[in-house]
């Protein structure tokens, strides 16, 4: 005579919610994080903000580096690309920028900019690849960008 089990009246059945760790080695991210405070190197997430300190207080590039962590991950490595043409190489690797390109079908991306972990000389920028061309050039870190990270 007893009722059929339900979901939320705390009989019989209780939800749970859990978090997967899906063990990837290439997570894209997209543009889903926020930047962080490189202006004041006192605060809690300046340790992201690179061996460049932008000192924007809007560092995209900082929070994209700040994002991958909390996964215990990174930004990739930029790859190999052709410095004259600033154009991503067929034969980079895997796990850098260049190579995520090179299989954009298999991330499903085919737009957007997307940060490296290598900053540029100047402490405002960093390379990004585009993802519809493959192109490599540099931009500010203070612009948000699309991650993608790396184990």
């Amino acid at each position: 005579a007893k009722t059929p089990n339900s979901y939320g009246t705390g009989k019989d059945i209780r939800g749970l919610n859990i978090a997967l760790q899906t063990g990837a080695d290439i997570v894209i991210i997209g543009t889903s994080y926020s930047a962080v405070d490189c202006s004041d190197s006192s605060g809690e997430d300046y340790k992201y903000c690179g061996s460049k300190p932008s000192g924007y207080t809007s560092d995209y590039w900082a929070g994209a580096n700040k994002t991958c962590a909390t996964l215990g991950m990174k930004l990739p490595e930029l790859g190999s690309y052709d410095e004259s043409e600033l154009y991503c190489s067929t034969n980079s690797a895997e796990k850098t920028l260049c190579g995520i390109y090179n299989n954009r079908e298999e991330y499903s991306i085919s737009s957007g900019w997307f940060f490296s972990e290598t900053e540029t000389p100047s402490k405002e920028g960093a390379y990004v690849m585009v993802a519809d061309t493959g192109t490599v050039y540099f931009y500010y870190k203070n612009e948000q960008g699309n991650v993608a990270c790396v184990k």
